[in-house]
C-alpha cells in the first residue's frame, strides 16, 4: 500500500501529508493504565507505517509533509464531504 501512495504521488508529482502523530504522553502514563490499553498502544503499527512510507518517499523523491493532527477531521468534513444545496 506505501509504495503505490507513493509512486502515485510520484506520477502526480505531488506531495504526500500525513499526520504527525506522538503517542510519548501516552506510552508514558501506560503504567497507569490497563494492561489490554497498554498492549493495544504498544502495537500500534503507526511507527512501521510512517518509517516506510518516510523510506519510499526518500527513495523516490516524494515529499512528504507532517501536519499537525489537531482539527484534520473537522477540516477534513468540512472540505470533503458533500454539502446539499
Amino acid at each position: 500500500m506505501v509504495c503505490q501512495v507513493v509512486f502515485l504521488a510520484e506520477f502526480f508529482e505531488c506531495a504526500i501529508a500525513i499526520e504527525s502523530l506522538d503517542f510519548s504522553n501516552k506510552k508514558a502514563k501506560m503504567s497507569e493504565e490497563s494492561k489490554v490499553y497498554n498492549e493495544m498502544l504498544s502495537n500500534l503499527s503507526t511507527r512501521i507505517f510512517r518509517e516506510t512510507l518516510e523510506s519510499y518517499c526518500r527513495r523516490f523523491g516524494v515529499e512528504l509533509i507532517k501536519v499537525n493532527p489537531a482539527f484534520t477531521s473537522v477540516i477534513g468534513m468540512i472540505n470533503y464531504i458533500p454539502h446539499s444545496a
